[in-house]
């Protein structure tokens, strides 16, 4: 049993237009206030998910987004965001006061490029780029010691568009970067440590019908 989360937050923010339009810079910064924080752990004795609560947990950061129109036809989008998360009270583990909350990343990074060409007959060809970087993060009470890297994924797609139909192939993780979804342990010691993987490099070939 635990109690429901409450959470009180606080942002303060900008959206602005650059160089006739072709800048769109946006940015905020936040602060949340949690109490009875809720985050789900794998339990190895019951083989169950679990939900546990942080008693206070305090999350501050800043977001920053640039969108460049380049051209007609291009655009460029970077991203940028920034997380301190700190666990304040916690009576089930008063040991981990001061620690990060678990799940949360330290920082995002993001760059994106889009572009598209007129084909005629009300068809382009639609073609899209993008990098995303991932900050460490823990994941579990049992070790909070154990970090996650910094992981960075590559996304593309190429694929024809027109105002109803989309057909598009697309590929997830290029790189085929091998990152941590989940750890836990299965016994007493650090030796017992099981991770679980994330989502290998894949592809295939998508259709959008607008009606």
């Amino acid at each position: 049993m635990f109690d429901k989360e409450v959470s009180d937050s606080y942002e303060l923010g900008f959206k602005t237009t650059l160089l006739d339009d072709k800048v769109t810079l946006n940015g905020a910064v936040f602060s949340i206030d949690q109490d009875d924080a809720q985050f789900t752990q794998f339990n190895v004795d019951t083989f169950t998910l679990e939900n546990l609560s942080i008693d206070k947990v305090k999350t501050q950061g800043l977001e920053l987004e640039v969108a460049i129109a380049a051209t007609e036809n291009f655009d460029i989008r970077l991203s940028a965001g920034m997380v301190d998360s700190e666990i304040e009270e916690f009576a089930l583990q008063p040991s981990l006061v001061g620690r990060p909350q678990f799940w949360v990343p330290e920082y995002n990074y993001g760059l994106s490029i889009n572009h598209y060409y007129e084909l005629g007959n009300d068809w382009s060809l639609v073609s899209r780029a993008g990098i995303q970087i991932e900050g460490p993060k823990t994941f579990s009470i049992d070790i909070p010691d154990v970090e996650s890297s910094q992981y960075t994924y590559v996304n593309a797609g190429i694929g024809l568009k027109s105002e109803q139909l989309t057909i598009q192939f697309y590929v997830d993780n290029l790189t085929d970067e091998r990152a941590i979804e989940d750890i836990f342990l299965f016994g007493d010691s650090i030796t017992d440590l099981a991770r679980q993987p994330n989502k290998p490099r894949s592809f295939g070939i998508e259709a959008i019908y607008n009606f």
